[in-house]
């Protein structure tokens, strides 16, 4: 190829032929030249994102399952305590009231009886009661063995007046020595032992015994008048029980009084003609003369002449009614009177 100067220019040709030359892409991916220490037919791997075994969560997703779990015993806490808030509160403080609320009685003072002269014949002592309340004598093996040596009864005998008691009340021991029952309330107190309660109540002694029984009488454990003058005059000389309503603990501490008491009225007391001194000497020479003319029994009344007052009245044989136990109908029957 010449010019038109004639100067001579050098042929350009391209460096390879191609039939169609390479057209740009825009978007296209640069191609990497093979190498001669690289195999042309390798391709690239995509980085593969670590996997997670199978059967472990994640830290976010633990941590929203520890929160949602923590919420949801929120709700449920505050939904039961909206519950019995709102629905149930008078079942509960019956409920709370049967546990804890008991009704003390309060024993009316018996009436004392007096001798001509202003001297006791029939009185009143203050005592000791243990009592058991089933509903809350919910006792471990080692407390039934503890609280029988204490009240120094069998096991078996324990045993079977809980059983008797179930949900309602029942006395263990009854007329013990006030400072006896005193101790036995601070012991059960230190070995918290539940359901037991230790109160004081009233018992009838007679300073006579047995010289006096048949015209006195007696009254039960159960202040029950049987025989004798306590019986014919038990209308007046009884009165009327009051009661005080009180919270108990557990273990039978009172800890609160609910102001609900209905005072008792206690009985009147009575004055007769006998003569004590009298009485006893009559007794004793009645018993002198049964026994040294081997008799079956015998009766003494002593009388004023001038009044007819009776000064003494005695039977033999007697008992002494201020011991417990079973009493025959020959020795608690007034022969002067009945026969």
């Amino acid at each position: 190829m010449k010019s038109s100067t004639g100067s001579h220019q050098p042929t350009l040709r391209p460096v390879y032929p191609m039939k169609h030359p390479p057209q740009f892409k825009p978007n296209a991916q640069p191609r990497l030249s093979a190498s001669p220490s690289v195999s042309s037919s390798f391709k690239p791997q995509p980085i593969s994102k670590p996997t997670i075994p199978t059967g472990f969560i994640k830290l976010n997703d633990r941590s929203l399952l520890l929160q949602t779990l923590v919420l949801s015993f929120f709700l449920i806490g505050l939904g039961k305590s909206a519950y019995l808030q709102l629905w149930t509160p008078a079942h509960l403080q019956d409920r709370g009231a049967v546990r804890y609320e008991r009704n003390i009685i309060m024993s009316a003072h018996r009436g004392k009886i007096f001798d001509r002269n202003s001297n006791e014949m029939a009185g009143n002592i203050t005592t000791s009661a243990v009592s058991l309340v089933g509903s809350q004598a919910k006792l471990t093996e080692l407390q039934k063995d503890q609280l029988a040596e204490l009240l120094d009864m069998p096991r078996s005998e324990l045993e079977a007046k809980q059983k008797q008691a179930k949900l309602g009340f029942i006395y263990l021991k009854r007329q013990l020595d006030l400072v006896k029952g005193r101790n036995i309330r601070e012991q059960i107190r230190a070995l918290r032992i539940p359901g037991i309660t230790v109160d004081d109540e009233s018992r009838r002694h007679y300073p006579l015994g047995e010289a006096a029984s048949q015209l006195l009488g007696f009254v039960n454990l159960s202040g029950e008048a049987v025989e004798g003058l306590e019986f014919k005059l038990n209308n007046t000389l009884s009165g009327t029980e009051g009661s005080r309503r009180v919270v108990r603990t557990g273990i039978g501490r009172v800890v609160d009084n609910l102001n609900t008491d209905e005072p008792a009225e206690h009985g009147e007391d009575i004055t007769l003609t006998i003569d004590n001194g009298l009485q006893y000497l009559t007794y004793a020479e009645l018993r002198s003369a049964v026994i040294s003319n081997k008799a079956e029994g015998g009766s003494a009344v002593m009388l004023n002449a001038k009044t007819g007052e009776i000064l003494a009245l005695a039977n033999y044989p007697s008992f002494d009614p201020n011991k417990s136990g079973k009493k025959t109908s020959a020795s608690i029957r007034n022969r002067v009177t009945t026969d």
